[in-house]
């Protein structure tokens, strides 16, 4: 599998990384002093625009001061209870480590997009956290007080909730990359690519992009996926394709082709499952027993598409449900071959009966909840409960069932009983 640019030119070290550099210096000499000044202020807000590179930034800077790491994305931060153990973690967890395997380094803490924290406003525990910090900036107690680097990374809001906890954090503002940081990237990328594109294209295609340097990244690598040599013309058939074919068509168009395409490469397939790992899986989901009708093949057979199908993007909910909780995003990469690959080889062993089928998107978007999820893994266990009765035909009346049952919060218990 083609490793992605974004995870193959990812900076791994703070010299690596483009635009920033004084700031950057600035907070390295920051983060090397915390240790031997404890007059200095540990909790630490770095803030920018998207794509600047805020969170790499923290943990090079913080490994390379030989902290012991822990990171946490906002959107996974469930209420009070999570803050508290991340608290908790921070107060405990290198003694724990030190006792058992000798790793006597200091914790630090990432707490990454904050502004996400704000958004979900009681539920996500953001009250509780200003709490604590609150009490641990104003409290005389060693025992109130958080005593490792705690860093937040936010886009630039004014939210009055992160005007608040400003006043309990030293704060660097972090800006968008120039042009010139831009282009000194894209060429160091491409040369080690072995791609030539002409000036005159290059200058056409930052123009035409926002300041996000992983867009600017996955963007190229699209564009470069096909062609070792791009030109003006190529770039402004790219630009005017781009123009007019907005996020979510890209997101069908992409869909159709895993469904339906026998011709498509693996490294497109990889980049549809890329564009969005919620949706692309669900839209799968939404369309694969129509496609499974449409194949010229026995029913014998088109059970077989049926539970193999179901059964990889089971799989796939599982993983994708690990990897968002534990942040175990190098995973993702491999994610396609349960998914969008996946689906395409089972389909592309058969023929279609007809050309022209219509996919449905519009279901999966006016029902968008976990009960999606649910009823994918009803199917799942459905189809391995009735495994030796099944018929082809019974197959939209039996989703139909569990669509009702999930959809009513009945149990999978009493779903099974009753197809029995």
């Amino acid at each position: 599998m083609n490793k992605l640019w974004i995870d193959k030119y990812k900076p791994t070290t703070v010299e690596n990384v483009y635009g920033n550099k004084k700031l950057i210096q600035t907070l390295d000499n920051y983060i090397s002093n915390l240790k031997d000044n404890p007059n200095l202020q540990k909790n630490i807000l770095i803030s920018g625009p998207s794509g600047v590179g805020k969170t790499i930034i923290a943990n090079l800077l913080l490994h390379k001061h030989n902290y012991r790491v822990i990171e946490y994305n906002s959107n996974n931060i469930e209420g009070a209870k999570t803050i508290k153990n991340i608290v908790h973690k921070s107060m405990y967890h290198g003694n724990i480590l030190e006792m058992f395997i000798q790793d006597n380094r200091t914790t630090a803490i990432i707490i990454d997009e904050f502004d996400s924290l704000i958004s979900l406003g009681p539920k996500g525990g953001l009250s509780e956290l200003m709490s604590i910090i609150q009490k641990s900036y104003k409290s005389k107690n060693k025992k109130d007080k958080i005593s490792v680097p705690i860093i937040f990374t936010s886009k630039l809001v004014t939210d009055k909730k992160l005007t608040e906890l400003r006043k309990y954090v030293k704060e660097f503002k972090f800006k968008s990359p120039t042009k010139k940081d831009i282009i000194t990237l894209l060429k160091n990328i491409l040369q080690k690519e072995n791609i030539k594109i002409e000036e005159n294209a290059l200058q056409l295609y930052i123009k035409h992009q926002d300041n996000d340097i992983r867009n600017i990244i996955n963007n190229l690598s699209y564009l470069c996926s096909t062609k070792n040599h791009i030109n003006l013309e190529c770039m402004n058939n790219y630009i005017h394709y781009s123009k007019n074919k907005d996020n979510d068509y890209q997101l069908y168009d992409g869909v159709h082709k895993t469904l339906l395409d026998n011709n498509i490469s693996y490294n497109d397939l990889e980049n549809i499952y890329q564009m969005d790992t919620f949706f692309v899986p669900l839209l799968l989901y939404e369309n694969y027993v129509k496609v499974i009708f449409s194949k010229k093949c026995n029913e014998k057979e088109k059970i077989k598409l049926l539970k193999n199908i179901s059964n990889d993007h089971n799989i796939h909910d599982i993983y994708h449900e690990i990897i968002f909780k534990n942040n175990y995003w190098d995973i993702l990469n491999y994610m396609p071959y349960i998914t969008t690959i996946g689906v395409n080889l089972q389909f592309k062993k058969y023929k279609c009966i007809e050309n022209d089928i219509k996919l449905n998107y519009k279901t999966i978007f006016t029902n968008i909840s976990q009960y999606n999820i649910k009823y994918r893994k009803c199917v799942n266990i459905v189809l391995h409960e009735l495994n030796t009765r099944i018929q082809m035909k019974d197959i939209p009346f039996l989703l139909k069932i569990i669509f009702y049952y999930i959809k009513n919060k009945k149990s999978k218990g009493d779903l099974v009983k009753m197809l029995k």
